[in-house]
């Protein structure tokens, strides 16, 4: 855990660093980070997420296949691209940790930058894309990682209602994992107005969702050209629910925008949007609550917090903010502690240790 806790450190430091560097300036109306701020950030988390060894639950599983990746052939309908990187990777250094590196570092900046171009509170977002679980998600489901970094990264297409860009996106995350084709859906749901209303819907469409497993796990098993096992060593992944912990934290931010909803412009579209993909988050966790295997949608939906946070908290007053972000950063480090970090991450070794 030191590893990650120099990590938080070092990220704390620079947005500090940031922020004194824009009053010195004159430039504090400005809500983007310095280049050399941003530059720092992306290469700290990119290097020690690409530098890690055995660090996550399906590392080593990656790590030993790396042989098999690189000679496999290529088939759209079999999620070619680890396969393209393990290829590449065996070009610039034959070795298992060139694939990882290049993995990790690709979904990181991805990841990073996007969330770097979007938020009004940069410093913020950084945090909780630790907090939240998305930095070191990517630890663990290297190739569902890959495909939420690239959807993403497009997910402009959305807000600037390119729908045919948007497929394309959909089509290169689904190269990397076939559930990413879930993205299309995406493209619609920011349409739809917040409310209470809307919220009852929800719950009708998760009442539906938790009736609709079979049909779910049929569905996969078909894109997957596979059949999910549901009575062999993987079945508890399929059929274990979620920690209700978890689909609470989901609905924080929905929550809190739905009860300060007269203090929001409800015409920003950016904020329209973001909320709406927070929601969009919360609905899809608990329709799967009762699959942890099913839960995994989240990593296409939950790195839209980071972004939708700064939006809620920047209209609140001054004073009061600073506050509600200490207690809020509080709060989301023990869920990070307690629920985002497991056996396979705690003990951290670096790629030369091995």
């Amino acid at each position: 855990m030191f590893v990650y806790y120099v990590v938080i450190g070092c990220i704390c430091c620079l947005v500090i660093m940031d922020e004194y560097v824009k009053q010195r300036t004159s430039n504090t109306l400005k809500i983007k980070p310095q280049v050399f701020t941003s530059i720092c950030i992306v290469s700290i988390l990119a290097l020690v997420a690409g530098l890690r060894y055995n660090v996550g639950t399906d590392y080593y599983n990656y790590y030993a296949a790396y042989d098999h990746y690189k000679e496999a052939p290529l088939i759209l309908n079999d999620e070619p691209g680890l396969k393209v990187i393990a290829r590449l990777s065996s070009k610039i250094y034959d070795d298992p940790a060139t694939m990882m590196f290049i993995a990790a570092v690709v979904t990181v900046i991805l990841m990073v930058i996007t969330i770097l171009r979007n938020s009004d509170m940069f410093g913020l977002s950084i945090l909780l894309y630790i907090f939240l679980g998305c930095w070191h998600g990517c630890f663990n489901g290297v190739r569902q990682y890959l495909a939420a970094a690239v959807l993403f990264a497009g997910h402009h297409c959305i807000k600037e209602k390119k729908f045919l860009q948007w497929c394309v996106v959909v089509f290169l995350a689904s190269m990397f994992h076939i559930t990413a084709i879930i993205g299309v859906f995406f493209y619609f749901f920011p349409k739809i107005k917040i409310s209470f209303k809307q919220l009852f819907l929800s719950i009708i469409g998760i009442y539906v969702g938790l009736q609709a497993y079979e049909k779910i796990f049929s569905f996969i098993g078909l894109l997957k050209n596979d059949t999910l096992d549901f009575t062999g060593v993987g079945s508890g992944y399929l059929t274990n629910s979620i920690s209700p912990f978890r689909i609470a934290v989901a609905w924080i931010p929905v929550l809190f925008f739905l009860v300060f909803k007269k203090h929001y412009d409800l015409e920003d579209e950016k904020k329209h949007f973001y909320i709406n993909m927070s929601l969009l988050h919360a609905i899809l966790m608990t329709a799967a609550s009762n699959s942890t295997y099913l839960g995994r949608v989240g990593i296409y939906t939950g790195v839209y917090n980071t972004i939708v946070w700064p939006l809620l908290i920047k209209e609140v007053e001054p004073r009061s903010r600073k506050v509600l972000l200490f207690i809020m950063l509080i709060c989301y480090f023990l869920y990070w502690r307690t629920e985002a970090t497991g056996p396979t991450l705690i003990n951290f070794q670096w790629i030369f240790e091995r």
